[in-house]
């Protein structure tokens, strides 16, 4: 896994990250096994709006060998501070 912060500017910060698993399936006995592997790539960008607002958004993909199949997440988060 692999994930930077970059500070763009004073209010704008972006983080792309990066995950690879190696192998995914678990056996009985609690072990990892088999062929199948994943990876997830993502990009948060961070906005200071105003003093004590924030903005988060977030997007990812990731990409699971197996019946699970591809996926695309995010969200928008609005933060109040006091």
């Amino acid at each position: 896994a692999a994930e930077y912060a970059i500070k763009a500017t004073d209010k704008l910060t972006i983080t792309p990250g990066a995950q690879y698993l190696g192998t995914i399936d678990i056996a009985p006995d609690g072990d990892f096994t088999g062929d199948n592997d994943a990876w997830r790539a993502g990009l948060t960008v961070d906005y200071k709006i105003t003093q004590g607002l924030d903005a988060k958004i977030a997007a990812n993909y990731q990409d699971v060998d197996g019946p699970t199949g591809d996926s695309w997440t995010g969200f928008v988060r609005l933060q109040r501070s006091f």
